[in-house]
C-alpha cells in the first residue's frame, strides 16, 4: 500500500508560532502526515495542532536543532520541508542539507526585505522551490527580488473559547508587551480622556507590563494621573495561549497602536504584517489600523477599519456602535478570514497541492 505524503514544518525559534496551525491543518486535510519541528518552549501554544499534527522537540535554537531536524527529515523522508521563518542561517543551513535529498522546501518570509538585503535569507529561499509571505503587498515585493512564484496567506486557524456571557463593556485589545516606543501608547491616553469617546469602551494590554521600564512606568503614572485606570486593563505577564484566546474572545476589536513616528512603523508598512491581523481575522474582530498602513493591509478585507490618527476616536465609537455580533458576521462571511479559503490560497501558494476539501 502506497504511503501517505509527509511534511513537516520547522521553526528553530520560539517567535512566530501563531502561523504554523493554519499551515498544519491544511496540509493535513490536503492528506500529508504532519510533523511540527519545534523549539519545545512554544509546544504549549500549538496545542491546537495535536489533532492534526505531531509535535517533535528540536530543543533550543542551534546547531544540534538543525542536525536534529536534518536527522529527522533522512529518517521520515519528507515530501515537503516548510521552513515556518525563513530567515537566518539556520534555515539556511537546513535548507542547504535537505537540497541534496529529494521532497520540496518551502519558506515563509516574515520580514519583506530580508529576501533582497540578507544574504542568509536568500541563500536560503534560492535553495526553497516555493516563497510565500503573510500579505498580498509583501508577496509583490518578495516576487521582484526571488526567481520563484511568490504566494501569500492569511493564518486565520484559532480555537476560539464560546463566549457565553456578552460583558456590558466594548472591550478593544492591543495585543503584545506594553512598549510605548514600539506603539503608540501616548495617543491612547489623550484617545481614553476624549469626552466623546463612547463610555463603554475599554482598553485590555493583552501582553506583559514590566513597570521597571522608565517609559512604561511614566506611561502608567500619567493614567493614574488622568484618572483612567477604570478604562484599562493590564496584565503584569505574558498571558497563556488559553488566556489570551479567552480574553480575545470577549473583544469587540484590536488596535495595532502602530503610527508614524513609533519605532519601526516604517518597516511595518513596507516590509512586515503585525501578527496581530492573523488573531484578529481568527476572532472575527475588525482591525483598527492608522490609514498610513491601511494599503498594505487591504488584504485583509472588510476587517480593516482605516484612520488617520486625529479620528481614532470617531473610528473606535464606529466600531462600538457597529456592535460585536454584526461585526463578526460580516468579517466572518469574507474570504479574507475564511479558514478554507486560507488553507487553499496557502496550498497553492507553498506546493501547487490541491485544495481541501470544505
Amino acid at each position: 500500500m502506497q504511503r501517505r505524503p509527509r511534511a513537516a514544518l520547522v521553526e528553530f525559534s520560539d517567535s512566530h508560532v501563531e502561523t504554523m496551525p493554519l499551515q498544519a491543518w491544511a496540509l493535513h486535510r490536503a492528506g500529508f502526515e504532519v510533523d511540527l519541528l519545534i523549539d519545545g518552549r512554544a509546544a504549549d501554544r500549538l496545542a491546537v495542532c495535536r489533532d492534526f499534527a505531531s509535535i517533535i522537540d528540536l530543543g533550543r535554537r542551534g546547531q544540534r536543532a538543525v542536525l536534529r531536524a536534518f536527522l529527522r527529515h533522512m529518517r521520515r523522508r519528507y515530501d515537503l520541508l516548510v521552513f515556518n521563518t525563513a530567515h537566518g542561517p539556520h534555515v539556511r543551513n537546513l535548507a542547504w542539507l535537505a537540497a541534496l535529498t529529494p521532497g520540496r522546501r518551502a519558506g515563509l518570509v516574515h520580514i519583506a526585505d530580508k529576501a533582497r538585503d540578507a544574504w542568509s535569507t536568500r541563500a536560503g529561499l534560492l535553495a526553497c522551490d516555493a516563497v510565500f509571505t503573510l500579505s498580498e503587498h509583501l508577496s509583490r515585493f518578495v516576487a521582484q527580488h526571488l526567481p520563484m512564484p511568490v504566494g501569500w496567506f492569511h493564518p486565520v486557524l484559532h480555537e476560539v473559547p464560546p463566549q457565553a456571557v456578552t460583558p456590558p463593556t466594548i472591550d478593544l485589545a492591543v495585543v503584545g508587551s506594553v512598549d510605548p516606543v514600539r506603539r503608540d501608547y501616548r495617543s491612547l491616553v489623550e484617545v481614553l480622556a476624549d469626552p466623546r469617546l463612547d463610555a463603554r469602551v475599554r482598553i485590555l494590554a493583552l501582553g506583559a507590563c514590566d513597570r521597571r521600564r522608565p517609559e512604561v512606568a511614566a506611561w502608567i503614572e500619567e493614567i493614574g494621573r488622568r484618572g483612567l485606570q477604570n478604562r484599562l486593563v493590564i496584565s503584569e505577564r505574558f498571558l497563556s495561549e488559553p488566556e489570551m484566546q479567552q480574553a480575545l474572545a470577549g473583544c469587540g476589536g484590536l488596535l495595532l497602536l502602530m503610527h508614524p513616528g513609533c519605532d519601526r512603523y516604517e518597516n511595518f508598512v513596507e516590509y512586515q504584517v503585525s501578527g496581530a491581523c492573523g488573531v484578529a481575522l481568527a476572532h472575527r474582530l475588525p482591525i483598527l489600523v492608522e490609514e498610513g498602513m491601511a494599503a498594505s493591509l487591504r488584504c485583509m478585507g472588510s476587517a480593516l477599519v482605516p484612520y488617520p490618527v486625529s479620528g481614532m476616536v470617531e473610528a473606535i465609537n464606529a466600531v462600538a456602535r457597529q456592535g460585536r455580533e454584526t461585526t463578526r458576521l460580516a468579517i466572518a462571511r469574507d474570504p479574507a478570514a475564511s479558514v478554507h479559503a486560507q488553507a487553499a490560497r496557502y496550498l497553492r501558494a507553498v506546493a501547487g497541492l490541491n485544495p481541501p476539501p470544505a
